[in-house]
């Protein structure tokens, strides 16, 4: 029997064993949200299974990004903490539709008669507006308290960047290294999406051996690729990308209730943040967020980890489910830096 079976009984076996514990209840499948109906990817995933357990109460997020949340919006309003902005020190990252709508999909207020549900509503955001370096923007992250980082920003690696090396990439930074490194002794899991340029490799700083590189599933073509995601060396999992979200419009900006579509890789590496939050926030330590998250994924390719899913398209409830068990699966195919660095066969 492969890992991979063994890792789906066992997870079933937890299903079985803690009964009421998982067992989805009435409310936990219909927030009061108006937005909710709308909201299939939490549903199919099994985030209102997890909820009876965990809402990611006492859990920070960091996003990093390009920019900040508007910290009015009536789903966002009560689900934040201070910021930073690395371009103007002192001040609230400044709002942007895009990370605007990242925020909901990870945190926004569930139960509150408005908008959406977010993955984990009890948990809260920290938004970050990135620096000169990927490096910087992660140390203030961890030393503030973020247990889940997920970036909402990357560079894409062009096959140039490759041509010629034998040691390092022109992305890579050692200084970036020694940040993960530093996150990961400090508890922290950090999330990175895959990209959408539809290329064989993650994004930097998704490339990174220890940034979970999340690829994007389209929900209108039920458990296939979205087509722009990037896919292949170093994918770990895929998520839904496809969400109802938080927005915000500069032309509009006093209009704190607008919600709209966010798609592709950076709405899968949102949901990814949010369910490790609801992992955390159960009690899970980096180490087993990350293994549950890839034994307990829908295997969507051939069995075990693919170059197209990675693991599979993530499911918050039997992850969830499977904590405390012990699970083990198979790595993931290599990252391009493994590749290049030499470090796996």
């Amino acid at each position: 029997m492969s890992k991979r079976r063994q890792a789906r009984i066992a997870a079933l076996a937890a299903l079985i064993v803690m009964g009421a514990t998982v067992a989805p209840s009435a409310s936990a499948y219909a927030p009061n949200d108006p937005r909710w109906q709308y909201q299939n990817s939490l549903r199919v995933a099994g985030v209102p299974e997890a909820w009876n357990r965990s809402t990611g109460s006492g859990i920070v997020l960091a996003m990093i990004a390009l920019a900040g949340v508007d910290r009015q919006h009536e789903d966002l309003r009560n689900q934040l903490v201070p910021g930073y902005d690395f371009l103007n020190p002192g001040a609230e990252p400044p709002p942007g539709g895009h990370d605007t709508a990242a925020a909901g999909v990870a945190v926004a207020e569930r139960n509150n008669g408005v908008g959406i549900a977010g993955v984990a509503p009890g948990a809260r955001l920290m938004p970050i507006r990135i620096g000169p370096g990927w490096h910087d923007s992660l140390r203030l992250a961890v030393d503030r308290g973020a247990k889940v980082i997920f970036y909402e920003v990357e560079d894409i690696l062009w096959p140039d960047d490759f041509v010629g090396l034998t040691s390092h990439p022109i992305p890579y930074e050692k200084a970036m290294e020694e940040a993960l490194t530093y996150a990961w002794s400090r508890g922290a899991v950090v999330i990175g999406a895959a990209g959408n340029e539809g290329r064989p490799y993650c994004s930097n700083p998704s490339a990174y051996d220890r940034v979970l590189c999340v690829g994007a599933t389209d929900d209108e073509f039920p458990d296939q690729r979205a087509l722009r995601s990037n896919w292949g060396f170093g994918l770990d999992l895929a998520a839904h990308s496809r969400h109802q979200a938080t927005d915000w419009n500069s032309g509009e900006p006093d209009n704190h209730s607008a919600y709209g579509p966010f798609n592709g890789t950076s709405g899968a590496a949102a949901f990814a943040a949010g369910v490790a939050a609801l992992l955390m926030g159960a009690g899970a330590s980096n180490e087993e967020v990350v293994r549950v998250l890839q034994c307990t994924a829908d295997d969507l390719g051939p069995e075990g980890p693919d170059l197209i899913y990675g693991h599979g398209r993530i499911h918050a409830g039997r992850a969830m489910a499977a904590l405390g068990s012990g699970i083990t699966c198979p790595s993931p195919p290599a990252t391009v830096l493994d590749l290049v660095r030499g470090n796996r066969p």
